[in-house]
């Protein structure tokens, strides 16, 4: 049973018809506060869940920028994943410098700045594996000039711009790979797992909070760094 003073569009239309003077009248003035109304509901609805408003960063410079910085050589072997975090180094000043360049096109923003520093690894790096059996780890500003490195050392490496621009890095270990997760309260839900943002650098179709689902199903092990 249709609601007293309830009218759908095709009764509407149909009564304008036949009574055209109606037209600047009540009839319209509903149909149009229907449609403010649902105007509103957008709008409510749209920061409700999480649809990405941050801005995107522009203009990430490529790896050759940093080719020419002075390094020494340094590699460990880690046999226990504690000890990556010694090669986290977000305090070394080539690493907060080269942080701050690669971020400068984004306005204060720190969820821009995340997504700035995984595009310029996981565009920029070259994946090279380390020799059969063995794990070197090379320190973040040695990865920054070479320009090369495993799952590990790029991780390392996202992981110390990261912190270098006040973003809470962990480095995720799951069987033969690493990867990095941050957390970003401030970011969309729809780019998070359980509150953290995961990043591979390595998977060069993933987009920001994108993991491979091979990578997603496997047990994880975390390092606050």
């Amino acid at each position: 049973m249709k609601r007293e003073g309830h009218y759908t569009t095709k009764e509407i239309e149909e009564d304008l018809k036949k009574n055209p003077e109606k037209g600047s009248g009540s009839h319209l003035l509903k149909w149009v506060g229907g449609v403010v109304m649902a105007g509103l509901m957008v709008l409510w609805l749209v920061p409700y869940y999480g649809i990405p408003w941050h801005p995107e960063p522009s203009g990430v410079p490529s790896f050759d920028m940093f080719r020419n910085y002075s390094v020494e050589a340094n590699p460990g072997v880690a046999s226990d994943i504690v000890l990556y975090r010694k090669f986290v180094t977000p305090s070394d000043p080539v690493i907060k410098q080269a942080a701050n360049i690669v971020v400068q096109s984004c306005p204060g923003d720190k969820v821009c700045y995340a997504k700035a520093l995984f595009y310029f690894v996981r565009d920029g790096l070259q994946y090279v594996n380390d020799p059969l059996g063995t794990e070197y780890v090379e320190p973040a500003r040695e990865v920054l000039q070479i320009g090369a490195g495993d799952c590990e050392s790029g991780s390392i490496l996202l992981a110390s711009l990261l912190e270098a621009v006040g973003i809470d890095a962990q480095l995720v270990f799951i069987q033969g790979h690493a990867y990095v997760r941050v957390m970003l309260p401030e970011a969309p839900k729809t780019v998070k797992e359980d509150g953290w943002i995961y990043l591979d650098w390595t998977c060069s179709n993933c987009g920001f909070g994108e993991l491979s689902p091979n990578t997603r199903k496997k047990e994880r092990s975390f390092l606050e760094v």
